[in-house]
């Protein structure tokens, strides 16, 4: 599980623009854009409960996924970005980025640090000052990642 690939399945939009985004959300889809690879920007939608559904699951800016949109070859993409509704907090744009296995690209891991209320020193008064709550690294797209980056986040003991 650990080496598989998920799949994201996209359509292609027809249009582009502001209206054609707005008319994806009536029809329950996200809009998107697919770019770089030496490829022209490609306009997707993604079904709106798909997509809140990996967005829930976690790691979604992180992982790397096998774009399918039919008609067309699969493509290895991570999300760049993903746009929120202000007020809902509910997605309103997708950004994905076309990955060759040399590519090189940087990743923003996050950091949970467990048992820090057993530490010595924060028994005895310290305190614990999170200066950086994610670790940045610089990863080739086709190099498989550690098992300890894998997991949902990295844990620091």
């Amino acid at each position: 599980m650990a080496g598989e690939i998920p799949d994201l399945i996209a359509e292609v939009r027809t249009g582009t623009g502001k209206g054609a985004a707005r008319q994806a959300r009536r029809e329950s889809y996200v809009p998107g854009v697919v770019y770089g690879g030496g490829k022209d920007p490609q306009p997707i939608n993604i079904k709106y409960n798909y997509l809140l559904k990996m967005l829930k699951k976690g790691r979604f800016l992180s992982t790397l996924f096998n774009l399918k949109v039919e008609g067309q070859e699969d493509v290895r993409v991570i999300c760049r970005s993903v746009q929120r509704d202000v007020v809902k907090d509910l997605p309103r744009h997708v950004d994905l980025m076309r990955l060759r296995r040399t590519s090189r690209i940087n990743l923003f891991i996050h950091v949970n640090f467990d048992n820090a209320d057993k530490a010595p020193g924060l028994k005895r008064g310290g305190t614990l000052t999170i200066v950086r709550p994610e670790v940045e690294l610089e990863v080739t797209a086709g190099e498989p990642c550690p098992k300890a980056w894998c997991r949902p986040s990295s844990v620091i003991s």
